[in-house]
């Protein structure tokens, strides 16, 4: 909707994964959901702080829905294989997957969204994942 501003500044990527980490510490513990990300590349990106802690905040709690009690959460940062002015974030988890056809739905708004239950019954709109397109899109990255 282009509402919101954008402000970016240099900080070290590690910092906006622990914190997003820290703030989900509390539903990774109700299902008993390892996080797990090795701090081992190190880097200082540009970017607004907020809108990418809301993506990876949004996108980790994807996958502690969709996992099984006792399940684990990968956090792996990486070259961007295409541009290595950029990084690569991926999170990595061992959930339910979903169908292709819902795959292809994904992060668009002209598409009825129904978002499914996940392994403990939480509910969500999959409204996040537009949220989080229109903030990647914001910085010229893709999602």
């Amino acid at each position: 909707m282009n509402e919101v501003s954008y402000t970016p500044i240099i900080i070290a990527i590690s910092n906006i994964i622990s914190v997003s980490i820290i703030y989900l510490t509390s539903q990774s513990t109700a299902k008993n959901v390892e996080i797990k990300f090795a701090d081992t590349y190190k880097c200082d990106v540009f970017c607004d702080v907020n809108m990418i802690q809301t993506v990876l905040k949004n996108l980790i709690s994807n996958a502690i829905k969709y996992s099984n009690y006792g399940s684990t959460i990968e956090i792996i940062v990486s070259d961007y294989p295409q541009n290595h002015s950029f990084i690569q974030i991926a999170i990595k988890d061992y959930g339910v997957g979903m169908h292709p056809n819902e795959v292809n739905k994904l992060f668009r708004i002209d598409e009825k969204i129904v978002s499914s239950k996940g392994t403990n019954q939480e509910t969500g709109t999959g409204l996040g994942l537009i949220l989080c397109k229109e903030f990647m899109d914001k910085h010229n990255c893709p999602i």
